[in-house]
């Protein structure tokens, strides 16, 4: 059966959910067929409960492509253990003592960039993991660096079929939209757990229930929550796609700015705004950048350590759901449909 499931995902592309379902229920005898199935598996690993076997799998799925180096200091010993401190410290602590390049996330919500993470010894990765993970955080391996964020914003989601329910199914989820509404915490996490397991197949009841307006404020807030929750899944990651100027045709202006960005590296800090991290970034390399006034309020606070300007570039517009392309050698910033549009 296993064997059959993994020759249909060669010849299929991107697997679904429920594909990638059976290859973790059968660890740790499917962790090879699981790695090949790419790192679009990521997004639904991350949700859930964590085993020893599946974790290896992640670790392998996290470092496939990534340069050798980074690799074997994630899988080395650390001593970095410490008492809780601020996340974007954390950036700092790895460079010192580990010398592993990372990012966190600065398009993190206030409530996830100032949590507070606490390291322990062990292999770096687990390291990593055991600090991460309860707050609702994990890494990624991004352009040779260590990204920190939440799996929703570091990998996109994968393809989940829509079924239709059964006619038992349909009446359990009419009771659990029910239970939303109820004083019990414990109730109601069951009622969420429940119809959020059926995924796109509850979108309709879902939509339904907005539409109709049965239930009170606070439970049609959970129902918006959950509706978002399952788009979310299949949602495109932030950290999962290229800038447009790296991939635009370029005239000779355009050229000697995109030569800049990718030879050119610098140490980086500064605890500011999107528009002073993107002035310090271009500020004596020969172009000029226009960026959105309001994006460029954006606060940041990072320490990148030897980092080429178009890491960097790369790491400031992802953060925020932005990109950029060249035009006339002037570095131009927007949402990625405003580039798009510039482009064509």
């Amino acid at each position: 059966m296993l064997a059959a499931l993994v020759a249909l995902l060669a010849l299929q592309g991107p697997p679904t959910r429920e594909e990638i379902r059976k290859l973790v229920d059968g660890l740790p005898a499917t962790h090879a067929e699981l790695v090949r199935a790419g790192r679009s598996a990521m997004r639904l690993l991350a949700e859930m409960p964590r085993t020893e076997a599946l974790a290896k799998a992640m670790f392998d799925l996290k470092c496939a492509g990534a340069p050798e180096a980074i690799r074997a200091r994630l899988e080395q010993k650390s001593g970095v253990a410490a008492a809780p401190f601020p996340l974007p410290e954390i950036e700092k602590r790895f460079g010192i003592f580990v010398e592993l390049p990372m990012v966190v996330d600065l398009g993190l919500p206030p409530e996830k960039r100032e949590r507070e993470v606490k390291l322990r010894e062990g292999r770096v990765d687990e390291v990593l993991c055991g600090a991460l993970w309860p707050v609702g955080l994990d890494y990624a391996v991004v352009r040779g660096r260590v990204v920190v964020s939440t799996p929703e914003r570091l990998w996109s989601g994968l393809p989940e079929a829509a079924r239709r329910l059964t006619e038992e199914q349909r009446t359990a989820l009419q009771s659990n939209l029910k239970k939303l509404s109820e004083d019990d915490v414990q109730s109601r996490d069951h009622a969420w757990a429940d119809i959020a397991a059926l995924g796109r197949s509850a979108l309709p009841y879902l939509e339904e229930e907005l539409r109709v307006g049965r239930l009170g404020a606070e439970a049609r807030r959970r129902v918006v929550d959950l509706e978002r929750q399952i788009r979310r899944r299949e949602a495109p990651a932030r950290f999962d796609r290229s800038l447009a100027l790296e991939m635009q045709a370029c005239n000779d202006l355009d050229r000697v700015a995109l030569r800049t960005l990718r030879d050119k590296s610098a140490t980086l800090e500064m605890e500011g705004t999107l528009s002073g991290a993107l002035a310090l970034l271009t500020k004596g390399n020969g172009f000029e950048v226009d960026a959105p006034e309001e994006a460029g309020r954006s606060p940041v606070v990072f320490s990148w350590k030897g980092i080429p300007l178009l890491e960097a570039l790369y790491f400031l517009l992802a953060s925020f759901d932005l990109d950029a392309c060249l035009v006339g050698g002037r570095l131009r910033i927007g949402t990625p449909s405003e580039i798009a549009r510039l482009l064509r």
